[in-house]
């Protein structure tokens, strides 16, 4: 008797123990998700300020945007847009920087982009907004010509492949160790009389105990992955209104469009200006382009585009080159 009462006594100690150090583990990872819930509402209170100073509160994501990509006018739902959160991408749609982006003469949104890509980036998010987590895996099609520039659009743009920021609100909910806990100690309570009940109930313990340990470490897996997204977060945060600043044209004046050979091209002025010392970049310097009447360049209105009588092929390959100088650059 006095063997068993000691056992007893050993087994109400460990379990003690195991819950003491259950219950202490729960209270950190309780805490540290605390944390970051308010980090995140923090970092969305900085969004909406700057919305309210710089941009658009009243927007949705059902709404279409009309953007000018290089030339060819592509139309996007916003959600499709925005989809990825924290990226500049993001940023540029997310109605914020409104104010600070600048329009073509038709009031599309202008960016100075491959067109091909920027649609493929487009049908890329659009396919991963709306497929299962089982099929988004397979969101990506794409051809070889445009390979390289595709990811340096991408990487430009912010947009990764395949990913998914969590949803810190599931942090907790994705896991089961309360449930577990609650059968541990059900099972504790339990008492059988029968040989056969004794040994379930050791096998169903030693499954719940393993539960309990299983569901603690994916919790911690998801914090640390929710951590790891909100220093994304507050990096992009911090990048955005440079990003803002450098993607968007100045003013009107600096969106040039080409006509090549009855094809619509459209950039920004310091995008033909990135190399320096270039003929060029001295055709279109600030005070040649002011003073200059362009009878060279076929046409005399702003609001028609400049008349080029080269291949187009080619000519479009000039431009792809020039902006991926840029992307280089001021990569995000």
């Amino acid at each position: 008797m006095e063997n068993l009462k000691r056992q007893q006594e050993a087994r109400a100690q460990m379990w003690e123990e195991h819950t003491s150090a259950y219950e202490e583990k729960a209270r950190m990872f309780d805490k540290e998700l605390e944390d970051i819930s308010k980090e995140f509402e923090h970092l969305e209170n900085e969004k909406m300020k700057l919305a309210e100073e710089y941009g658009d509160t009243n927007v949705d994501d059902d709404d279409f945007i009309h953007i000018n990509a290089g030339g060819r006018v592509v139309t996007a739902n916003r959600g499709t847009l925005t989809y990825q959160k924290g990226t500049m991408l993001e940023a540029l749609f997310s109605g914020r920087w409104e104010k600070k982006i600048q329009h073509d003469e038709y009031g599309h949104i202008f960016l100075d982009v491959n067109p091909t890509c920027f649609q493929e980036v487009i049908n890329y998010l659009s396919e991963m907004r709306y497929s299962s987590e089982e099929k988004k895996s397979q969101c990506w099609h794409t051809g070889e010509k445009v390979d390289l520039l595709l990811t340096h659009t991408m990487s430009y743009l912010g947009v990764n492949h395949i990913m998914s920021s969590p949803d810190i609100s599931q942090v907790r909910n994705a896991t089961n160790y309360e449930r577990a806990a609650k059968r541990a100690k059900r099972a504790k309570k339990a008492s059988p009389t029968k040989a056969t009940g004794v040994s379930t109930t050791l096998d169903n313990l030693c499954s719940t105990f393993q539960n309990v340990t299983n569901s603690l470490s994916q919790e911690e897996k998801l914090l640390n992955t929710a951590k790891e997204e909100l220093q994304r977060v507050k990096r992009n945060l911090e990048k955005e209104q440079d990003f803002i600043q450098r993607v968007s044209a100045q003013s009107p004046n600096d969106i040039v469009s080409f006509d090549v050979k009855g094809t619509l091209m459209t950039t920004k002025r310091s995008t033909l200006r990135i190399f320096k010392g270039s003929p060029l970049e001295r055709q279109f310097d600030d005070a040649t382009w002011h003073e200059q009447d362009r009878k060279g360049m076929q046409t005399k209105s702003k609001s028609r585009p400049i008349f080029v009588d080269h291949d187009l092929y080619c000519f479009g390959k000039i431009l792809d080159q020039l902006r991926l100088k840029v992307m280089s650059k001021e990569e995000y």
